[in-house]
């Protein structure tokens, strides 16, 4: 210490440093000090109010002031016994830069204590601001050296906050929101300053940053705008508060990966997503759903360009919500774990996921699906509707399936509404290239089946029996470009279970048939011969052995003959083989009524040509075989006969022309007046000059109709009334006239021979 002198004078000897005059003033001069300790061998320490033992603890009562330094080179210890006393220390220009309130048990730096709180820095006031310096709490940068480096520690941190255990004397006490740190807010700039921007409620300027518990970002219901920037300049993503939405500008990826293997991005068009980006990869959502409340999406884009969201309806995938883009995933796929599925919608509305077995797509309404290109079905798989699998008919499992159990759930309907008269379209196409559809082409060849509808059946253990079928098939020896002739097969099975072709119209447009062929209420089969006679079939049916009847017309409702030995009662005419074996049709008229058929011949002009070359309304013509052709008929052959059934013919005209009637009936008349008779024939039939010798004969008009020669009145009666005649009855009138005549010519030259004989008598 050196030397230390006081002013005054010693006590008297025996008195003591307690002496009152002590006790007022300290009068002594320590005029030399000669490097000397002061120790116990030397200062008297027995007194309570004595000089400090600096070997033992003592007490200080009362204010004490240092006006100088104040070294403790060992512990101290304030207020050790607990007591209400305060300790403050005044800085230069702040009366409270220390201020211990005991009664608190609160430190304050800067300003006055605050009840409840431990710590209270209160010193920004006029304080000189300096960069990068906390202008209350300040802890420089600093090297910390830790002597235990071959030991493990947790957390090695250059200031640590504990986990604060809050308690209350009230059994009630309840805390709305409790931290562990609690940041009021962002500095406000007062007068005099101004922020460039925002300022920070925290600011971390450098070096990662982790947080293990949850981080909470602005209040329920009210948000907080959330920005991450990039080292890009104008590269950032922003979570965007009042719009509800997560942007990253243009070209701003989501990154996924430690080698950055996928990415999500909005590229000013389109929404890329690529999680393949690096190596190969898919799109897994797995253990739970993403899931958005109705019309809440994922939004992306500066501009908020593309959005995905449930609108309450349909789910809506919205690349250009702002211009236009595409939804892209490259590189990989979106993938999901069994029964894990995407949900969208408030009350899960919609969901796409896969069961471990099937795609399931499940939607309150309705499922639309708006691409801009093709919807693609690889090979080897199918489209299912209305059921959860595929079925096998006709022995194949086709890939495209409609299934249900009603009328609108088994029915497909291809519609087109357009303004022309073009309708919709159902097109087979069938190539001999084994690539489908790569640029290349292999011509068909014929019988190939270009396509085929197929008709198949329950049969009590499969589907596998094709009951009928239409098959479309290749028609043409010599198939060639825009020049290739086709055909259309119509096939059914049989109840033996064998299937056969039925029915076919060729490429020539010709209509054969294997069976038979029926119509109800058929209008008409209309077909056109443009080709050479002979060489062009319009409707042929073939019966091959059978011998019944290959054509018949009927009318169920109409007509009931009742003659079912020749047929059914409602056929009204049939055409059949009148021999097994020679053919010789038979055309058969049935009738309830009195006629039986009905032949007619119409012409729109009147042939009154006389000769062989004439023409006739109704013409029957007969030929005779020549080899594979036919000849005239042979002298006296037989041409047209006219019979009643089962008797014989009754009338026959030969190839001369020559008619030939069953004269098994009354031959003459000689029990009449034949010249007579036919004087009245005569009358009956034209106009004549009535002789005198021959009025009267009109009576015998009643003759004619008797004997059978006139079917009825003529005289008086209009031409559509009069009776028909019959020319055979008129030829034996004729001949039984002749022989009268004859008769008559005998008897007179009988009697002009005996006359001759008398005058010859009397002459001489």
């Amino acid at each position: 210490m050196g030397s230390m002198s006081a002013q005054g004078t010693l006590p008297a000897a025996g008195g003591g440093l307690n002496a009152a005059p002590v006790t007022d003033t300290l009068n002594h001069v320590m005029s030399t000090y000669n490097g000397k300790n002061i120790t116990n061998a030397n200062c008297d320490t027995t007194g309570a109010n004595g000089i400090v033992d600096i070997s033992s603890a003592q007490a200080l009562t009362g204010a004490k002031t240092l006006t100088g330094a104040f070294v403790a080179n060992a512990g101290v210890v304030f207020n050790e016994a607990g007591a209400d006393v305060d300790f403050r220390a005044e800085g230069d220009t702040n009366a409270n830069l220390i201020n211990l309130d005991a009664g608190q048990d609160s430190l304050s730096f800067g300003g006055a204590n605050v009840d409840g709180a431990a710590a209270i820095f209160n010193n920004l006031t006029e304080r000189t601001a300096v960069t990068s310096v906390g202008q209350q709490v300040h802890v420089p940068a600093q090297t910390q050296n830790f002597d235990n480096a071959s030991s493990t520690i947790a957390i090695g941190a250059a200031n640590f906050i504990g986990i604060p255990t809050m308690t209350g004397d009230n059994a009630t006490l309840t805390m709305t929101k409790a931290a562990t740190l609690y940041v009021q807010g962002a500095p406000v700039a007062g007068s005099n300053v101004t922020h460039t921007t925002a300022g920070y409620s925290l600011w971390v300027d450098a070096g990662a940053t982790q947080l293990d518990g949850t981080l909470s970002v602005g209040v329920d219901d009210t948000g907080a705008d959330v920005k991450f920037f990039g080292a890009t300049a104008g590269k950032h993503m922003l979570w965007d508060e009042d719009q509800d939405t997560l942007q990253l500008v243009d070209n701003t990826n989501l990154t996924f990966g430690t080698g950055n293997d996928a990415d999500i991005f909005y590229d000013g068009t389109d929404l890329n997503i690529s999680p393949a980006v690096v190596g190969a990869g898919d799109i897994v959502v797995n253990g739970a759903s993403m899931e958005f409340a109705d019309s809440e999406g994922v939004t992306f884009g500066t501009g908020k360009d593309a959005t995905i969201r449930y609108d309450g309806t349909n789910l809506v995938i919205a690349p250009a919500a702002v211009g236009s883009g595409d939804v892209s995933i490259s590189g990989g796929g979106l993938k999901l774990a069994d029964s894990e599925a995407v949900t969208l919608g408030t009350g899960s509305d919609a969901t796409i996921l896969f069961d471990a077995t099937n795609t399931v797509v499940a939607t309150a309404a309705q499922l639309v699906l708006t691409p801009t290109t093709d919807t693609i079905v690889s090979n080897g798989t199918g489209v299912v509707v209305g059921h959860t699998a595929q079925m096998t008919a006709g022995g194949v499992a086709q890939e495209m399936q409609v299934l249900g159990t009603g009328a609108a759930d088994s029915q497909m309907v291809l519609g087109r509404f357009s303004a022309d008269a073009a309708g919709p379209v159902l097109t087979f196409a069938k190539s001999r290239d084994p690539a489908i559809f790569d640029g290349s082409f292999a011509i068909v060849a014929d019988d190939d089946q270009i396509g085929a509808i197929y008709a198949t059946l329950d049969d009590g253990t499969d589907f596998a029996q094709i009951a009928a079928s239409i098959n479309f098939v290749v028609d043409d020896g010599t198939p060639a470009e825009n020049a290739t002739g086709g055909s259309i097969e119509f096939h059914t099975m049989d109840v033996s279970g064998s299937g056969a072709l039925r029915m076919t119209v060729n490429s020539a447009g010709n209509v054969i048939c294997s069976g038979n062929l029926s119509a109800t209420d058929l209008d008409g089969i209309i077909g056109s011969n443009t080709a050479a006679a002979g060489t062009f079939t319009t409707i042929a049916a073939q019966q091959g052995t059978a011998d019944g009847e290959i054509l018949s017309l009927k009318s169920s409702t109409d007509v009931a003959h009742g003659i079912t030995t020749r047929t059914t009662t409602d056929t009204y005419l049939y055409i059949k083989k009148g021999g097994a074996t020679s053919g010789r049709p038979r055309i058969e008229g049935l009738s309830d009524g009195g006629g039986g058929l009905d032949l007619s011949g119409i012409t729109s002009t009147v042939n009154t040509t006389h000769t062989a070359g004439g023409d006739a309304a109704i013409t029957a013509n007969a030929g005779f075989k020549n080899g594979t052709g036919i000849q005239n008929m042979s002298s006296g052959g037989n041409i047209f006969g006219v019979g009643d059934h089962g008797t014989g013919l009754k009338f026959i005209v030969d190839a001369e022309g020559d008619l030939f009637a069953d004269g098994s009936a009354t031959t003459v008349y000689d029990d009449r007046d034949d010249m007579a008779l036919l004087s009245a024939f005569d009358r009956n039939t034209k106009g004549f000059i009535e002789q005198d010798w021959e009025q009267g004969l009109a009576e015998n008009e009643k003759a004619l109709i008797d004997i059978g020669i006139l079917g009825g009145p003529r005289v008086g009666v209009p031409v559509e009334e009069r009776g028909l005649i019959s020319y055979t009855g008129l030829a034996r009138l004729h001949n039984s006239a002749l022989r009268q005549v004859y008769t008559k010519l005998v008897e007179t030259v009988e009697r002009l021979d005996l006359a001759e004989s008398k005058l010859k008598i009397l002459g001489a």
